[in-house]
């Protein structure tokens, strides 16, 4: 406007100048905030990656804390479970000893007990036996004869006995076989010799026959057990008995038997004489009267009384049988014939040792059988005390 085109043509320069530097100026800016910018969005995804590490840090130290807290309430509740079932078991250990030693105490008075009273088992068994004829009773009554009489419990429900009268014209033998076995078996057993003794002992000479002894035995039985009925009394026991009563002098015998059979050998050959179907004492089939079987002896018979407690032994026929059974009437007689003519003491060891061999086992799987019943058999041959003329 001033028409000054040299200052305005200078301004003019400087304008452009100005305008360089403020371009420069205005691109260095934009420049800076963009670095600013960077540098910023640097920091912050740093920022952010030291956050997600803190916080990771803080999840991972939360976790061991928590894994902490739990392992310990973990060992609290480990320990508490053991320090009661540790008070526990020390309650049960202390009922324990204290049961122990009450069954201790106990176990030593029934083993003080038990002793007391096989002690007394025993000395009843030297009684019982003593009440029995000795065997040098028996071989001055009958000269040289079979007695084998095995209990099954210490004292035995098996007897046997014999007697004679004051002349010695009559010699009576019985085995009888009581109701039971052990301590009650034995307390027949007692009173059944006792009876026979004071039955017999009532007879005068030439007035002594099998059948009535047994008649008389068995009034008296029953009297002394006070048995009047079968169906209501309380002790309904009884014996069965072989009675013989030889007459010497006419060489006969009288034979009276409840139960049990007579077995004589004679010229070789095995007789069964059978019993009356009643015992010694009460029973609902009863007959009044026993059988007197009457008999002329010969030379050279020989007779055995026995108690089934013989035949009634378990054992194993052999060692292929899985389970034992009886020794059999069968079998016995069988032993009989083939060791009767022997000497009686031979007898008495091969029927021993045959009931023995029966209940043993006869191989590993088998067990050896307990004694069933009381065995008894009693044997007697008429030459060694009946004198018979020669032919």
């Amino acid at each position: 406007y001033n028409d000054d085109y040299e200052h305005a043509f200078a301004y003019r320069v400087l304008a452009e100048k100005n305008r360089e530097v403020i371009n420069y100026s205005d691109k260095s800016f934009l420049l800076s905030i963009q670095l600013a910018k960077g540098q910023n969005d640097d920091e912050r995804a740093g920022a952010k990656r030291r956050e997600a590490g803190l916080k990771s840090a803080s999840e991972r130290q939360r976790l061991l804390i928590m894994m902490g807290i739990g392992f310990i309430t973990l060992l609290l509740v480990i320990g508490t479970i053991i320090y009661h079932n540790y008070k526990r078991t020390q309650k049960l250990n202390a009922k324990s000893n204290a049961i122990n030693e009450e069954m201790r105490v106990q176990s030593e008075e029934i083993r003080v007990k038990s002793e007391e009273i096989m002690d007394g088992i025993s000395y009843a068994s030297i009684i019982q036996f003593a009440a029995m004829p000795s065997s040098v009773e028996m071989k001055h009554t009958f000269g040289d004869c079979l007695v084998y009489l095995e209990a099954r419990n210490v004292v035995s429900g098996d007897f046997y006995w014999a007697s004679e009268d004051v002349s010695g014209r009559y010699k009576l033998l019985a085995v009888g076989d009581c109701t039971g076995h052990g301590v009650p078996g034995a307390l027949l057993s007692m009173l059944g010799m006792s009876i026979l003794d004071y039955t017999t002992r009532h007879f005068g000479a030439g007035e002594i026959s099998a059948g009535i002894v047994l008649d008389k035995m068995r009034n008296n039985f029953k009297r002394t057990l006070n048995q009047t009925s079968f169906s209501s009394d309380k002790t309904i026991d009884s014996i069965d008995i072989a009675l013989l009563v030889f007459d010497t002098q006419d060489k006969v015998l009288h034979y009276a038997a409840a139960f049990r059979p007579l077995l004589m050998f004679r010229y070789g050959e095995l007789m069964r004489m059978k019993a009356d179907s009643m015992p010694i004492g009460i029973y609902p089939r009863e007959k009044p009267h026993f059988t007197d079987n009457v008999m002329k002896l010969c030379k050279g018979d020989i007779i055995y009384l026995y108690s089934d407690g013989l035949t009634d032994q378990s054992g194993y026929e052999d060692g292929t049988a899985q389970y034992p059974r009886a020794y059999s009437t069968k079998q016995f007689f069988k032993l009989l014939k083939s060791i009767f003519q022997q000497p009686f003491a031979e007898q008495e060891i091969a029927i021993r040792e045959a009931i023995d061999g029966w209940r043993r086992p006869k191989s590993s799987k088998q067990e050896e059988c307990e004694k069933t019943d009381d065995a008894t058999i009693v044997g007697v041959a008429v030459n060694n005390f009946i004198k018979f003329d020669d032919i």
